[in-house]
Formats: C-alpha cells, structure tokens, sequence
C-alpha cells in the first residue's frame, strides 16, 4: 500500500452525492417511524381501562345517625364575613367528626346548597 499523498490546500474527496442522499433518506424514514409510533402510543392507542363495579364503589351506610352542618347564610353582604362564616362551619364539621358516635357528612358535599335556598327534608332524604 503507498501513503496517501496530500497537496497544501486540497480537499478530501466526498462521498458520492447518491450515497449521502440515501443515508439521509433512510435516516428520515426512521425517524418518521419513530415519531409515528409514539404519537400512536401515546394519543392514538385506546387506554387499557376496567369499569368499575358498583358493589365495589358502594359503601355501606353507618349504624350510627348522620349529621350535614349546611353553610351559613353571610347576610351583610361583606366578602371577609363571609369567609368567617365559611370558617365557623368548617370548624363545626371538624369538631363533630372527632366524635365515634357520629357519621358526619363532609364539607364538599354539604356546601354544594352554599347560596341556594334548600329545604332540611331535601338535604335530609339526599343521604338517606
């Protein structure tokens, strides 16, 4: 094998210009697979999802009786008293469900009537 000979200034030869656009025509194809295949992975793909059944969902009504402190009525129109009143049954709520002898209802369900005008026996049949 002779050594390459090399002249000040000139340039190595390039690969064939055939060559290059395959090598980036195969490097494209790949990677337009690649992307394909995650966007089906991650938008296109059905979940694997089991419905629940209502046996498992229902819980089973207390022995003990049931309690729902509804919120109160802020009637002097102040955003702050408001808050307050909020507060004050929140407490309550706290302070009636350390007690066993009490299934207490919990806020988010007994502040859905905050500001509606609601009858005791409409709140009472509801968890029932």
């Amino acid at each position: 094998m002779e050594p390459r000979v090399t002249v000040a200034g000139a340039k190595a030869p390039k690969a064939p210009l055939w060559r290059r656009k395959s090598v980036l025509a195969s490097v494209a194809v790949v990677l337009a697979v690649i992307i394909g295949l995650a966007v089906w992975n991650f938008y296109l793909r059905p979940p694997k999802i089991e419905p629940a059944s209502k046996d498992k969902m229902a819980f089973p009504l207390p022995d003990k009786p049931s309690i729902a402190v509804l919120p109160f009525a802020n009637i002097s129109g102040e955003k702050q008293l408001e808050l307050i009143s909020d507060g004050l049954a929140e407490g309550i709520i706290d302070g009636l469900s350390r007690s066993q002898h009490i299934f207490v209802i919990a806020r988010n369900s007994s502040f859905t009537y905050k500001g509606k005008p609601v009858k005791v026996k409409q709140v009472a049949e509801r968890w029932e």
